[in-house]
């Protein structure tokens, strides 16, 4: 997947999206408004302390999660979250 496609970045784990955001920053600003967790981050793996993650995100998920919430299935292709639609 090319990184050109990215718009932002978002939080998510295994079960859901929790937050996005155009820069890492603000995704992690999103995700504080929606929980009372604490995260740390380890740059190395893009992994937050309490087992969600961070990372770049298409234009297409964003506006997924925007329209239908976080609770949605999703995809991972070179590193980037993005719908199933767009997952070869």
């Amino acid at each position: 997947m090319n990184e050109a496609l990215t718009n932002g970045y978002i939080i998510a784990d295994d079960v859901a999206i929790y937050a996005t955001g155009s820069t890492e920053s603000e995704a992690r600003s999103d995700y504080l408004q929606w929980t009372k967790e604490e995260f740390t981050t380890e740059p190395e793996h893009g992994a937050l302390g309490n087992g969600a993650t961070i990372q770049p995100a298409t234009e297409a998920l964003i506006a997924q999660v925007a329209s239908e919430g976080g609770c949605i299935a999703w995809d991972t292709v070179d590193g980037i979250a993005c719908t199933t639609d767009e997952s070869p």
